[in-house]
């Protein structure tokens, strides 16, 4: 779980976080904002740049966002303020299985 802020008036529109993975698997991105009023894009992307999947998430309420990597690596999730007051949120990143990955662990990968 990291927590972290965003704020458009004091030019804090974006956090980057990297996320390595040891194995393929499902991701599960886990995205709370605690201003009901903050809007928000949440997204991943390969070591590529090339964006695997997005969600705006709505502020006070937990959002979730599932996407299945190919393989091991490091990844990029993007946290971005659209509108609205300054926020903190959480944000949480699972790993579990893919059907044809049964003998692979799960957890959750380190920031």
């Amino acid at each position: 779980l990291v927590t972290d802020s965003l704020s458009l008036a004091e030019f804090d529109r974006t956090d980057w976080k990297a996320i390595d993975l040891d194995y393929p698997g499902r991701l599960a991105i886990a995205f709370s904002a605690d201003e009901p009023e903050a809007e928000s894009v949440v997204a991943l992307f390969d070591r590529y740049g090339t964006r695997l999947s997005a969600a705006e998430p709505s502020g006070g309420k937990i959002s979730t966002v599932t996407v299945d990597v190919p393989r091991g690596g490091r990844y990029f999730l993007m946290v971005q303020a659209v509108d609205g007051p300054p926020t903190a949120y959480s944000i949480q990143v699972t790993l579990g299985d893919t059907p044809t990955q049964k003998d692979v662990p799960a957890g959750r990968p380190g920031f």
